[in-house]
């Protein structure tokens, strides 16, 4: 897992944003460390401070809205220089610290202040793939041939997010469902629930009752079902096993299942009063599937995307509901430096980047370190694999109209054959186009064993007269 750093300004923003809005959109270059941002990020705030190296989980009491949030990402260790000043410098975006679990307090239980229960129970990682189409790709499904619902962990924290907020009201911990590259499916149909529920979900009333607003169906059926690995519907084990799951349930587990079997739009009740840690321990709460959910306030969705051909444009009604933050500058120096083989190749590595960014083409983290893993395994130079690095690795992704790329693979091109931009320039506006590669160096004197990188320059000239000739160009 490579380093993750970001402009303090962003990230800033970022939590800033999580503090007023149930909907943040991250918006990047491929590579570029969005998804790891967000993961850490949603962990960071996700467990709270740490008191006595334990997480609490819960909002600081002497702090509010977006203060809070940034100080818990930075006394959990995720961000701990984000209360520095300078708003323009690059600060380290770390994992979430583990703790020693001999630490953990009665007032804190293991079970609910490890790093584990984080991920397992506040914060729910979802890949979207290009077929999901509607609310169950986020919830999961109901099978009637085994009498089982299937949940997705998107499920299971938005079931934990509701119940801590039943407990806590506007003090509950926060949760967060990740969407990885969220732009691969229309985002307004399987988020067609949560898109509407947004706007009027449950919240704490002035009078510090708990309203659940307008509620999302799960599934059919009046009463939660069963999950996991509950026996079939009609069987004689399935009543054995029920008996005994409900005489595991304590007070608080009995006030849970009545919260989980509600169903009247816009209920309300004054907060529960159960430990949340003996419920998930006492007996198995996520086996249990609601027929109905509310969006909790502490529930907040980061979807990331990628701006491409490849992805689906965002409605307007998915922008209206979030927060859009665009990641544009890369700190190489900063996140690279120490990468074994880094400090050899970055001239190279921004002076690329730079060309390919003005092409509309900009590269992340991600593609150097393969490029300085490719290096390694070779064990060989750029010199010598540097053409093959380009043509394989930069070019393939570059592709767009004549007004777009015209300069950017002009410039290109003259970094391939180590000439001269504007001597390059003149030869290809010149009528008619230079034919091949031998034909270019001709006129710039240039023979071609002296050419830098002669097999991706050649693709280049190939991708620039196909722009001359029908105003676009592909490298595929």
């Amino acid at each position: 897992m490579y380093l993750i750093r970001e402009q303090r300004r962003v990230v800033r923003s970022i939590t800033t944003a999580l503090a007023i809005k149930p909907f943040i959109i991250l918006a990047g270059v491929s590579g570029s460390g969005k998804t790891q941002l967000a993961r850490r990020l949603a962990a960071g705030v996700a467990a709270g401070r740490r008191v006595n190296g334990v997480y609490t989980h819960q909002l600081p009491e002497d702090l509010a809205g977006a203060d809070a949030l940034m100080s818990m990402v930075a006394t959990s260790g995720v961000a701990p220089a984000l209360a520095d000043a300078d708003d323009e410098a690059f600060i380290d975006i770390a994992e979430l610290q583990r703790f020693d679990s001999d630490q953990a307090t009665e007032t804190h239980d293991r079970a609910e202040s490890s790093y584990e229960d984080v991920f397992r129970n506040r914060v729910a990682f979802l890949p979207v793939r290009p077929d999901w189409k509607d609310a169950r790709d986020m919830w999961g499904s109901y099978n009637p041939l085994t009498g089982l619902f299937y949940p997705t962990r998107a499920l299971r924290v938005m079931v934990h997010a509701l119940m801590d907020f039943a407990r806590y009201g506007d003090r509950a911990g926060r949760h967060f469902l990740i969407l990885d590259e969220m732009n691969l499916a229309r985002v307004e149909y399987f988020m067609s629930d949560l898109l509407s529920l947004m706007e009027s979900g449950a919240y704490q009333g002035d009078d510090g009752r708990i309203y659940l607003g307008e509620l999302v169906d799960i599934h059919p059926f009046p009463q939660p079902i069963w999950c996991e690995s509950a026996p079939y519907l009609a069987s004689e084990r399935r009543t054995s096993q029920e008996h005994t799951f409900l005489g595991r349930m304590d007070v608080g587990w009995l006030q849970v299942m009545a919260l989980l079997c509600r169903g009247v739009s816009n209920a309300s009740f004054e907060p529960l009063d159960f430990t949340l840690s003996m419920v998930h321990t006492g007996a198995s709460w996520w086996r249990l599937v609601p027929p109905r959910l509310a969006f909790p306030p502490n529930l907040t969705v980061i979807g990331t995307v990628n701006v491409d051909e490849t992805t689906f444009a965002l409605s307007p009604k998915v922008l209206d509901r979030a927060f859009v933050v665009e990641f544009g500058h890369m700190d190489f120096d900063g996140v690279c430096g120490d990468w074994p083989g880094y400090d050899a190749v970055r001239h190279e590595i921004q002076k690329l980047h730079e060309i390919l960014s003005n092409a509309g083409h900009p590269f992340g983290y991600r593609v150097v370190k393969e490029l300085l893993e490719y290096l390694e395994a070779s064990g060989r130079t750029w010199e010598t694999e540097g053409d093959f690095l380009i043509a394989s690795k930069l070019l393939p992704k570059v592709r767009g109209t004549e007004e777009q790329m015209e300069v950017g693979l002009t410039h290109l091109l003259a970094y391939t054959l180590g000439a001269e931009v504007v001597r390059v320039a003149t030869l290809v506006e010149r009528d008619p186009f230079p034919l091949s590669l031998e034909a270019l160096l001709l006129h710039l004197g240039l023979p071609l064993g002296e050419v830098a990188h002669p097999r991706s320059a050649r693709r280049v000239l190939q991708m620039l007269r196909e722009l001359r000739y029908s105003g676009v160009t592909s490298f595929m």
